[in-house]
């Protein structure tokens, strides 16, 4: 799917006011409706129970009427599902669910680690130990803020269902994915965790590609201030997810790396979905779970 796909359904739904406008008049016509609707099923009620001797009225018309109601109410029903959507959204949050498939925001790294810290890097139960390392240090010598700690939490908390990782990496920090890459695939060396990045094609089309790709075409990383382009992406990388039957509740987008506009991307692609949505706290380190619910 193109870029500007998402731009082009705006466009359409900007052009077409008629949609606006319909689901008013449906409602307009069913309560008029309803006003020669009840007085005919009172009607034929009376010719069904009683003596039909005393029916006044015109069966056929007042048969007419009450099958008019019946499709205007449900028109009009369909419409309201489609149109008049609550406006009103609750945000819950809870412990996230660990799921199968994980998108990571990778943000650029200013720090080498190795100067302060001896990690393991020896597979997935190494990646509990070395985060403990990272914790130790931070708290008893230096605060040091490193940049790629944040992902390695996210993949430590879904490891033990996690099957894909999925990397979306800015243009800077596309440049630093081999050796990010490099270093993670020490803690995933044992499993069978995949690891994608999701990238823009030369074509300009979503794609979400084994880091050998990266060199044998000219892809690029995805603005993390550009918000049409993340979530157009994003939405892209999803409806692939799910054309290969991976379940929305097995897709968690974990927002805590990257910019500002990577969270109201998270949440507007989760909205009245299934899709899960993450962050890590960086004070307790705890991996929350957020929901944006619709209410009435």
């Amino acid at each position: 799917m193109k870029t500007n796909e998402v731009n082009k359904r705006f466009e359409r739904d900007a052009q077409a006011p008629l949609d606006n406008i319909l689901p008013w008049l449906l409602a307009g016509f069913t309560a008029l409706i309803s006003q020669w609707a009840a007085p005919s099923l009172k009607n034929i009620f009376e010719f069904i129970l009683l003596d039909n001797k005393i029916y006044q009225g015109s069966l056929n018309l007042d048969i007419f009427y009450v099958v008019l109601f019946i499709i205007s109410f449900s028109l009009f029903a369909l419409y309201t599902k489609k149109h008049f959507k609550p406006r009103t959204k609750t945000l819950t949050s809870n412990i996230a669910k660990p799921s199968t498939h994980l998108f990571l925001f990778l943000s650029l790294n200013k720090l080498n680690i190795s100067d302060h810290i001896d990690l393991e890097n020896n597979g997935i139960d190494s990646l509990v130990h070395d985060l403990n390392n990272i914790k130790k240090h931070k708290k008893d010598v230096e605060k040091i803020f490193w940049s790629w700690e944040m992902p390695l939490y996210g993949i430590s908390y879904h490891s033990k269902k996690l099957q894909e990782i999925i990397l979306v990496c800015s243009p800077e920090s596309l440049k630093q994915l081999k050796e990010f890459n490099n270093f993670i695939l020490g803690y995933l060396k044992d499993t069978k965790i995949k690891i994608k990045t999701l990238v823009i094609s030369p074509t300009g089309n979503t794609q979400m590609i084994d880091i050998n790709e990266l060199e044998s075409k000219s892809y690029t990383g995805l603005v993390f201030e550009n918000f049409d382009q993340l979530s157009t992406h994003l939405f892209n990388a999803i409806k692939i997810l799910k054309k290969r039957k991976i379940k929305a509740e097995n897709i968690m987008i974990d927002f805590t790396g990257g910019q500002k506009v990577n969270s109201v991307v998270g949440a507007t692609l989760t909205y009245n979905s299934n899709i899960n949505l993450q962050y890590i706290s960086t004070g307790s380190l705890e991996v929350i779970g957020y929901n944006i619910v619709y209410g009435t």
